[in-house]
């Protein structure tokens, strides 16, 4: 089951005020289709589409966090916020002052999450296809199948419908945002239904993001993780060689990118 993302403009808008996000908004953008929709996809079999509710991914060891909405109806998921953690509990804190004004006496709370970041079981363990999945400090190796691997491409063909400018784009997106929730046999519903293919197309082909670095990915991994350094060795060359590479000062082939990403079990 494809599951559509719009609302790719947050994450284009967020990294260009934040360039120190952009590796980990990019990765999650680039994993989506491998695991945040089968994830969607499983839950929308599950549950009747009256029991929606938000969702959220914690990024970079809890660093970061992005929210998205689904319409089970339409399997279209759309971006809500994104930011950091001290922006995330900000934005918290300003929706209760809100509701405090109209029901005086309200108590602000948080609820502390911790997130284990758990590594990487030795590539001898993982075999080819394969994805590490860690949840509460439990890992598990899950066997890719029809849901895990990245949906093909629906053919779209374009009209006279499609947007020509950002502004219409913007305007459509809001609209669409707007209506969300709207049901089936509704006209809100079928207006959502025309918008949201033009919608996604404009953000495949005319919104422009920075291209993913795989480097920088590794990188990010290795900071992490940093037992996994070790691993680097063989594929990149000695300790220097790989002290150069993390540090940015050496470049490595594609074919080399893509064996020290199978050797830390991220995929390329």
């Amino acid at each position: 089951m494809t599951i559509n993302l719009i609302a790719k403009n947050k994450i284009a808008d967020y990294i260009e005020q934040h360039p120190e996000a952009q590796t980990t908004f990019l990765a999650w953008l680039k994993d989506f289709p491998y695991m945040e929709g089968p994830s969607i996809a499983r839950r929308i079999k599950r549950s009747s589409p009256g029991e929606l509710s938000p969702a959220s991914s914690p990024l970079n060891n809890g660093e970061y966090q992005i929210e998205y909405h689904t319409n089970y109806w339409l399997k279209t998921t759309y971006i809500t916020w994104l930011g950091s953690r001290d922006e995330r509990e900000a934005f918290s804190r300003a929706e209760f002052e809100k509701a405090r004004a109209k029901n005086p006496g309200l108590e602000f709370r948080t609820k502390v999450t911790t997130i284990k970041l758990v590594p990487p079981p030795p590539p001898s363990q993982m075999s080819s296809g394969s994805i590490l999945i860690s949840l509460d400090g439990n890992s598990t190796i899950v066997e890719t199948n029809e849901e895990t691997r990245a949906p093909a491409e629906q053919l779209y063909i374009e009209s006279d419908q499609d947007f020509k400018t950002k502004a219409e784009y913007e305007k459509a997106l809001n609209r669409a945002i707007a209506i969300f929730d709207a049901r089936p046999e509704t006209p809100e519903f079928d207006e959502l239904n025309l918008l949201l293919p033009l919608i996604k197309h404009y953000e495949d082909s005319k919104l422009v993001l920075p291209q993913l670095d795989m480097a920088d990915v590794i990188r990010h991994e290795i900071k992490s993780f940093d037992m996994l350094k070790p691993l680097l060795n063989p594929v990149i060359g000695n300790e220097d060689d790989v002290n150069l590479f993390l540090a940015g000062k050496k470049q490595l082939s594609e074919e080399t990118l893509k064996a020290a990403c199978g050797v830390i079990g991220i995929r390329f």
